[in-house]
């Protein structure tokens, strides 16, 4: 993809000794979203979560009865496994922005929708081995994290297409832009708006939507058929597709979004243009350390573009689990996930300014929160006010977020 460059260029990784890419670790930072079969939260990874995912039945049994208030995760249970919830039971991570045209390549003329804006490559199927002969590598050389959260995310990618569709010829890898969404509390007089980054949040979208607008835009045929619920590491796919680059911080950026969209995979027995290159980080990262001095926990690194994922916040605050004594209360800013690394971003410099309020919460409604109460009548106010942010119904886990949140000094916990 022009524009872009080999971060062994800066890495001083002996070129000999890698694949023609590059060492890229894959990085869920938020939600990986996950294609679901019915409505959808978008990704699947990424972030995060992150995100294209087939989920076996008793995971789906789990995600359902997340969606009770009164459930409550055990100790060591994935919170991804409660955000994975999201797309099999409802609604595309949102957007934001709804335009009526879909942005295609830039080799090709905008395809025309009434329902969400998104930007598209396609590749064949039979690029999937290479994408897992890469991930193979990256594992025989201990090159990504062995957090045990971590690698249950990436253990469970399906590069076999067959496992999709039988017949399955291209992949359609595409972006949709999402925001940044904010709550605004009340506590001891004062307003506080708390962020939450893409990927936490949904709207009503439905994935038969999706797919059925993507297959009148880009299939055409109708013997033709188009699957998601893909099991693959959406990131590498996008960079490698030329859809995005990577950011230092091992972020995808799209042209027009930065790092601010979700990304979403369907497959299909259609034979599709052919869209692939080397893996590529932003040029804007080219002596750039933005975000490595904007890490709280310093899990960017200078040397090369390994994220080590142990040290992510997202890892951890995604989870029930009680926190690990080396991250301090301070470096919560966002009620979940991580937004350091790109809120200063040259990248996100139009996207950051972009946003939107999800609700407020009275001083009332706060505390409860904060004091897990026990009134039913207010928690299912503060549940329908945050029925976007179905999180919200784990009360010890929504009340240990906003807590660590609200203690952060920095200037990105609280925007008044």
């Amino acid at each position: 993809m022009s524009g872009g460059w080999d971060p062994r260029e800066t890495a001083g990784i002996p070129a000999d000794i890698l694949p023609p890419a590059s060492i890229i670790e894959e990085f869920p930072v938020a939600v990986e979203r996950i294609w679901p079969e019915g409505k959808n939260t978008g990704y699947l990874p990424g972030n995060i979560v992150s995100q294209g995912l087939p989920l076996p039945e008793a995971m789906f049994s789990k995600q359902l009865m997340a969606c009770i208030p009164a459930h409550r995760f055990q100790q060591g249970q994935s919170r991804r496994d409660f955000f994975k919830f999201l797309a099999v039971t409802g609604a595309v991570l949102t957007s934001g922005r709804i335009r009526a045209t879909a942005l295609a390549p830039a080799t090709t003329p905008a395809a025309v929708s009434s329902r969400f804006e998104y930007q598209y490559r396609t590749f064949s199927v039979e690029r999937l081995r290479e994408a897992k002969a890469w991930f193979d590598y990256l594992k025989s050389e201990a090159m990504l994290s062995d957090n045990k959260t971590f690698q249950s995310y990436i253990n469970g990618f399906i590069f076999d297409p067959r496992a999709y569709l039988i017949g399955a010829k291209s992949v359609i890898l595409f972006a949709v832009p999402e925001q940044v969404r904010s709550l605004l509390v009340h506590r001891q007089g004062k307003a506080v708006e708390i962020l939450i980054p893409c990927g936490y949040t949904v709207t009503g979208l439905t994935g038969a939507g999706i797919r059925k607008q993507i297959h009148a835009d880009l299939i055409r045929d109708p013997a033709k058929q188009v699957r998601g619920r893909l099991r693959l590491p959406l990131k590498t796919l996008a960079v490698r597709s030329g859809l995005a680059e990577y950011g230092r911080n091992n972020i995808t950026y799209v042209n027009g979004y930065g790092s601010f969209h979700a990304l979403y995979g369907l497959i299909t027995d259609q034979e599709l243009e052919e869209s692939w290159g080397p893996l590529k980080m932003l040029r804007l990262c080219k002596g750039c350390s933005v975000c490595i001095r904007e890490c709280p926990t310093r899990c960017i690194r200078d040397t090369d573009f390994i994220i080590d994922a142990g040290k992510c916040i997202s890892l951890y605050n995604e989870l029930p689990d009680p926190m690990p004594g080396w991250i301090t209360p301070g470096v919560h800013h966002a009620l979940v996930g991580c937004l350091k690394c790109q809120f200063n971003c040259p990248g996100n410099a139009e996207g950051i300014r972009n946003i939107s309020r999800l609700a407020e919460l009275d001083e009332q409604e706060t505390n409860f929160i904060l004091e897990q109460g026990t009134d039913t009548t207010i928690r299912q106010r503060i549940i329908s006010k945050l029925s976007l942010f179905p999180p919200a119904q784990d009360l010890p886990w929504f009340s240990r977020n906003l807590r660590l949140a609200l203690a952060n000094v920095t200037p990105l916990s609280a925007v008044h």
